[in-house]
């Protein structure tokens, strides 16, 4: 496959522009003998990777008076209780639902684990999607965070070899 980056200006007619990139992404296969724009891709096909919810975080001024509303009110004990960390069984198999102080109140975070964030990191540089790290994040994963087009933060984290083996795609 012979991947052409060709400028705006040439083939704005044929097709969209991918968001916030200046470019287009044009796909020529071998096989496409009636014109080089036969086989214009938009990078709309999903991504060849595992990924999976892993779990849903609240900001929380203060985790321990979150532990008790959710213990009153929900009836849900934690299943990690730190001092700025309280995880809680979500009753979906491999999803946790948590209260943090690492990050401000009010803010949510929805966060996936993939088995190959280099994928997602090649593809979010190919459409212009801005995005934060990798960095190393708890239980030894490589992580990266971004927003989505409405302002919700998304994390997705890769488990490494130092991470727990629950920590599974």
């Amino acid at each position: 496959m012979v991947v052409l980056l060709i400028d705006v200006s040439l083939i704005q007619i044929f097709c969209n522009r991918m968001p916030g990139s200046g470019i287009f992404f044009i796909f020529c296969r071998a096989d496409c003998n009636i014109s080089p724009f036969c086989c214009v891709s938009n990078l709309t096909k999903p991504v060849l990777m595992k990924i999976r919810l892993h779990e849903i975080e609240f900001g929380a001024g203060n985790t321990d008076k979150s532990k008790g509303f959710y213990q009153a009110i929900l009836g849900l004990d934690p299943i990690i209780d730190q001092d700025q960390l309280k995880v809680f069984n979500s009753g979906v198999a491999g999803v946790d639902f948590n209260v943090s102080e690492h990050q401000p109140a009010k803010t949510v975070t929805t966060s996936f684990l993939t088995d190959d964030l280099q994928k997602l990191i090649d593809r979010l540089l190919l459409t212009g999607v801005l995005f934060e790290g990798p960095s190393t994040s708890q239980f030894g994963m490589l992580s990266i965070s971004l927003q989505d087009p409405d302002g919700n933060f998304i994390k997705i984290n890769q488990p490494t070899k130092e991470s727990p083996s629950w920590l599974k795609v």
